[in-house]
């Protein structure tokens, strides 16, 4: 049973001992709440938990490109970087940082972007295959009793040479260049170990840079592409096409600065009212209404404004056909295309009129 302190207890003196006892504010402020309230309230808070490390990172943080590159030399691998910290992953991407502070780590590919690599081994024999993963693929090798690779070591004792002859690319590239050269090594004499057929790449299905393209003209943002089809999204994030596949959508989570004159317009064109943008785009307004630029984007809403039902399906069907593309339509008549996005009318009117 915890005894209670006398009155006036918590001096600084006394707080700052108990604040030691502590490597987290939440701990600090749950297991001892008459001590972190007596010091918050006296300001002395910052003073005595210096010792304790930050958990989450200052506003701008990420936006230093030394603080990205110190958190990047904890991980090997971009993929752990991206899942394990993906702030500074995001910020790092953002700034072009990427390829200088992760220099350090091993390559390695995904799905579809995929490497050749050979076994050779000195009787003449070879194995040809692809992999996304060098340092895996070997290990799973070694583990694998029945592998092509692991038998002939075991039949012959001889210990083969491993060698990636390309580097990492479009899966559909590395098939074919794995069945270019096992011709090369059948022309030059050896004998092949391969059990099943070259270009056995287990169960892709392939998003080829236009279907991305055309699958993310379908949303606002990049939240509902990821949620309606992350195939799709995955792919882009994959083989980095994912800022020009989104670049006519309007972004969610925006980086610090982000909001300035043009960036907010551009919203604002989306929107028939002031109070629209208000509610569904909440920090653009802030800014937009901070700086006084109420009045200047209010020329762009009240332009297109059309009464309250305006935009039927038919409506939006005639309006799309004025658009050779997607995007034309997005970006020149948004208060349609925001509409028959909320109704889920978009496949429908695509269809209609062949965009």
């Amino acid at each position: 049973m915890k005894t209670r302190k006398p009155r006036n207890y918590w001096t600084l003196s006394n707080c700052r001992v108990e604040a030691l006892k502590y490597s987290r504010i939440s701990d600090f402020k749950r297991k001892s709440g008459g001590a972190y309230n007596s010091a918050k309230s006296n300001n002395w808070l910052t003073n005595i938990t210096k010792h304790i490390k930050p958990t989450i990172k200052p506003v701008g943080y990420w936006q230093k490109m030394e603080n990205c590159r110190i958190e990047a030399l904890k991980y090997e691998t971009k993929h752990d970087f991206r899942t394990k910290s993906a702030g500074a992953y995001d910020a790092s991407l953002n700034h072009k940082w990427i390829d200088e502070i992760c220099q350090h780590m091993i390559k390695i590919g995904h799905r579809y972007l995929k490497c050749v690599y050979v076994y050779e081994f000195s009787d003449n024999y070879v194995y040809v295959g692809i992999t996304y993963n060098i340092e895996r693929r070997k290990h799973d090798r070694e583990k694998c009793k029945t592998d092509s690779v692991t038998k002939h070591i075991e039949k012959t004792g001889l210990h083969p040479t491993f060698k990636q002859v390309t580097d990492f690319i479009d899966v559909n590239k590395a098939v074919r260049s794995e069945n270019l050269y096992v011709e090369k090594y059948l022309k030059d004499g050896w004998m092949i170990l391969n059990q099943s057929k070259t270009g056995s790449i287990g169960s892709v299905r392939k998003w080829t840079k236009e279907k991305c393209v055309e699958e993310g003209l379908k949303y606002i943002n990049r939240t509902d592409f990821s949620k309606r089809n992350g195939g799709a999204y995955q792919a882009a994030v994959k083989y980095g096409w994912l800022d020009e596949v989104c670049e006519h959508m309007l972004i969610k989570i925006k980086p610090y600065g982000y909001w300035n004159y043009e960036k907010c317009k551009k919203v604002f064109k989306f929107y028939n009212r002031k109070k629209e943008v208000k509610k569904h785009e909440p920090t653009a307004y802030s800014v937009a209404y901070k700086n006084n630029w109420l009045k200047d984007f209010e020329k762009y809403m009240i332009n297109g404004r059309k009464p309250n039902g305006y935009w039927t399906i038919d409506k939006c069907i005639e309006e799309a056909i004025k658009y050779r593309k997607r995007i034309e339509f997005q970006k020149n008549s948004g208060s349609a295309y925001m509409i028959a996005y909320r109704n889920n009318w978009l496949n429908k009117i695509y269809l209609s009129v062949g965009l």
